[in-house]
């Protein structure tokens, strides 16, 4: 021990004025962070070398470990092997050094950061651990590495093993997500990285102590130090390849509420994807998930899944490589961002929630997710033949809240356990844009590694009545205190058009009366659910795959020309006849097709006659062929060539084959019923009544059924899928289901949220208008009034029929968006009377 004492001790003498200077650094770091020295201002950015200083410091550590030249091991200098050190007692005091000079100080001042920022006890462990490992998993390997290489030796290596794990770390993402569908890259986290550096350390340690020992050559210590790297690599890539969830924050909540959770699975709403595509399959439906507590929303996933076929049963595990994540976006934190009904009743009831981010829309895609039913892995059960499905869901509870909520005005602020907000400016912003409006903001927050709450900006309007969700522009303009635990920040918001609209007429808003709001999102904890279908096939539930499905669009290509196009290409064709094969028929049906997609001439009405015509031969001799295309294969409108051409050649010899073709093809269950076959359709009634998500054929069939009751029972059951309107349009006509229909979309309107974009959320306002809700004709009246404010792919909007004085349809005229805007901004209900039997609103006498 004197010995280690001794050489620590002269090794600290020659390092005594480089580690006072790394004591002024981290005591200005301190500084820096605490805003002692350079704080930060509103409008006034930081400078751009204090991000360096973290930097700095890492480097002034870990010149401490260069040590006195002459005692390097890996030195031609060195006289370390000609005195009596033990190598035990040496490698101690250099394990002493890096410990008390360059740890232990950093440690001590991120302790001492905390302390000094009246973070609780629990906080500053927290961060003086996260230090620790931070310091100690960056610096440790130079200890080895200075026995390992010499001076003229060591940049070699540096390069040599930079370059190669470059190349290694890219090869290794495709690799994972080609075999195991995992993206190592998008899953990296602090932690992780500490943990890779830390194992190429202590394997470095082993590779030097060989060395010392034996004496390897440059070749072989070089391979070895990259087959170290590569270990390392893989440890902090694969981290969280089975990440634990976050801390659940209230255990107690959860299992008060788990109980009473509301889980139905909706298999109407059910899509199997696995036949069309070489993914793995996917089995997901709307599931009805209701806690009953305003705030607490549960998020859940298939752990694994029992599959009952053909009298035997077998189990597929989930094959999510993470616990609590689907995808390396959908982190706990992103549960914030969940635009339902929770989020809605935290405002007064018709608050409009406007979304600004049109190419990521975080709070749509959360809307209304589909919840996969089911895990799958191979082999795959038999999608075609009968099968029930048991299935273990993990559910995640969650408890949104308005944590801080602050008038718009320079010096107001909040505090809660974790954020700390200063509003230091509101100014209007100056810029292209009319009317925006910028808060400078100053936000201290915990920002720990592993961080388990998520965070939202809103900016509520009451005046307006509605919800700005996010920023249409954010920038950091200052930063302190990263990887401390505590993290001080400030934020320039801006927000556009809020005191002038996109065509510079003035909003009202009083800014005063404008409250900022922090949104916060914790995880609560978790519980089980179990799920048990009925006996279904599912390769009957319809795909999302095969919805997408469509013709390539090239319209800058044939622009102008799609109908010489369109001949030039049919005039290389040959048409088929009686006598070509099934093989020629179908060529000629995917170039007929294909053609007069691509080149836009199923939208040109000159070219509906030459389309009609290459149809014939098809028509006429392949009709079988034909009836076996699926719907969404047939290009251009419903109705018009080719779409049109099937009931020129379908007689009443065709009449069962197309029949028995109607449920699972809509554009043939149509031809039943224009026909006038639907009644001898009503055979497959059984098939279609007991299946538990409808064929893509059943709405037309189920319409022309409209006086049995069985079918009007079943209509009844599916108008929360009937996003088009078909069965409350046909049912509204039938005066004893009025009264049945007319509940179902006032339910439908209790339950939207009147989120911007949302095309649910439009379909329900827009219904509920024509079906007399004053509430719901004002919120479109107001969304259509700020229409020209949205970014441009926003722009879809809720437009309830309206007549005009005269009674003619306001909406046959076209009005340019320009005037639109405008135009409804002054109006309000009680410009209009509703009339009931033409479920419309009528303009009052001007």
């Amino acid at each position: 021990m004197n010995l280690t004492l001794h050489h620590f001790l002269k090794e600290f003498r020659y390092l005594r004025v480089r580690w006072l200077a790394f004591l002024v650094l981290l005591g200005f770091d301190l500084a820096v962070n605490l805003e002692w020295v350079l704080p930060m201002r509103a409008g006034v950015a930081t400078a751009g070398w204090v991000s360096y200083l973290p930097v700095v410091i890492l480097l002034a550590g870990l010149s401490l470990l260069l040590s006195c030249p002459e005692d390097k091991p890996g030195s031609d200098r060195s006289f370390i092997s000609t005195r009596p050190v033990p190598a035990q007692a040496y490698w101690m005091a250099r394990v002493l050094m890096w410990l008390l000079l360059i740890v232990l100080p950093v440690v001590a001042q991120n302790g001492l950061y905390l302390i000094m920022s009246g973070r609780p006890a629990a906080d500053v462990m927290r961060g003086m651990w996260e230090r620790l490992c931070f310091a100690a998993g960056f610096s440790a390997w130079l200890l080895p590495t200075l026995v390992l290489w010499r001076r003229s030796e060591l940049w070699k290596m540096v390069l040599t093993v930079a370059l190669t794990l470059g190349l290694v770390s890219k090869v290794l993402d495709v690799a994972a997500s080609t075999w195991w569908e995992y993206h190592p890259s998008y899953y990296q986290t602090w932690p992780g990285r500490a943990a890779g550096w830390a194992v190429f350390a202590v394997l470095s340690g082993v590779l030097a102590w060989r060395h010392l020992s034996r004496g390897f050559s440059f070749k072989r210590r070089l391979m070895m130090t990259l087959l170290t790297g590569f270990v390392a690599l893989l440890t902090a890539r694969f981290w969280a390849w089975e990440d634990s969830p976050p801390e659940a924050q209230n255990v107690a909540l959860v299992a008060k509420l788990e109980p009473g959770l509301q889980f139905n699975v909706v298999l109407s709403r059910a899509h199997f994807s696995g036949t069309e595509t070489s993914y793995r399959p996917n089995l997901t439906a709307e599931v009805d998930q209701n806690t009953h507590m305003q705030g607490v929303h549960v998020a859940s996933r298939p752990r694994r899944s029992d599959f009952a076929q053909g009298g035997s049963t077998r189990r597929s595990e989930s094959n999510e490589r993470n616990a609590y994540r689907r995808s390396p976006f959908d982190t706990p934190q992103m549960e914030v961002f969940r635009g339902d009904r929770n989020l809605r009743d935290f405002f007064p009831k018709g608050t409009l929630l406007i979304s600004n981010d049109e190419y990521f829309p975080k709070w749509t895609r959360l809307e209304q997710p589909n919840t996969a039913l089911a895990t799958f892995s191979k082999p795959y059960p038999k999608f075609d033949e009968p099968l029930s499905i048991d299935t273990e869901f993990l559910v995640e509870w969650y408890q949104r809240d308005l944590a801080l909520d602050v008038p718009v005005k320079a010096g107001a602020g909040g505090r809660c356990e974790d954020v700390s907000w200063e509003i230091l400016r509101v100014t209007p912003a100056a810029g292209p844009q009319p009317g925006a409006l910028t808060i400078s903001l100053r936000m201290e927050s915990r920002a720990h590694w592993d961080a388990e709450n998520g965070h939202a900006i809103l900016l509520y309007l009451p005046q307006q009545r509605c919800v700005r969700l996010e920023p249409t522009k954010q920038v950091v303009v200052g930063e302190r205190g990263e990887h401390t635990g505590w993290r001080h920040r400030q934020i320039e918001l801006t927000w556009n058009h809020i005191f002038n609209h996109a065509d510079g007429e003035s909003t009202g808003v009083e800014i005063s009366k404008a409250r900022l709001i922090l949104l916060r999102s914790r995880f609560l904890g978790q519980s089980q659910r179990h799920w048990k279908s009925p006996e279904m096939r599912l390769a009957d539930l319809p795909s999302h795959w095969s919805k997408s499905l469509q013709w390539f669009e090239s319209k800058a290509l044939y622009a102008g020309r799609e109908v010489k196009a369109f001949q030039e290409r049919m005039a290389t064709l040959t048409p088929p006849t009686a006598a070509s094969t099934e093989k020629e028929a179908r060529r000629y049906a995917y170039d007929l097709f294909s053609a007069a997609s691509v080149t836009q001439a199923v939208y040109s009405y000159a070219a509906h006659p030459l389309i009609a015509e290459a149809f014939e031969p098809l028509g006429r001799h392949q009709l079988p062929l034909m009836l076996d295309l699926r719907s969404q294969t047939w290009p251009g409108w419903s109705n018009k060539p080719p779409n049109n051409q099937l009931e020129r050649y379908v007689t009443e010899e065709q009449r069962e084959v197309v029949i028995d073709r109607a449920p699972s093809q809509a554009m043939l269950a149509d031809l039943v019923v224009r026909k006038g076959w639907a009644e001898a359709a009503k055979r497959l009634k059984p098939q279609i009544l007991s299946s538990p998500v409808l064929p893509p054929g059943a709405d037309e069939l189920l319409t022309a059924w409209k006086d049995d009751p069985d079918a009007v029972a079943r209509m009844l059951t599916e108008i929360r899928n009937d996003l088009n309107g078909v069965f409350i349009h046909a049912l509204d006509k039938l005066p004893e289901t009025r009264p049945a229909i007319e509940a179902r979309v006032s339910e439908q309107f209790e339950d939207a949220v009147p989120l911007i974009p949302s095309n649910q959320t439009d379909a329900a306002l827009r219904r509920a208008a024509n079906f007399g809700s004053a509430e719901a004709f004002d919120i479109c009246l107001r969304w259509l009034s700020i229409g020209g404010d949205l970014p441009s792919r926003m722009r879809s909007y809720p437009a309830p029929n309206l007549l005009n004085p005269d009674g003619s349809d306001f909406w046959r005229k076209r009005m340019p968006e320009h005037e639109r805007w405008p135009f409804f901004r002054h109006l309000k209900v009680s410009d209009f009377e509703y009339v009931p039997d033409k479920r419309s609103w009528k303009f009052r006498q001007p």
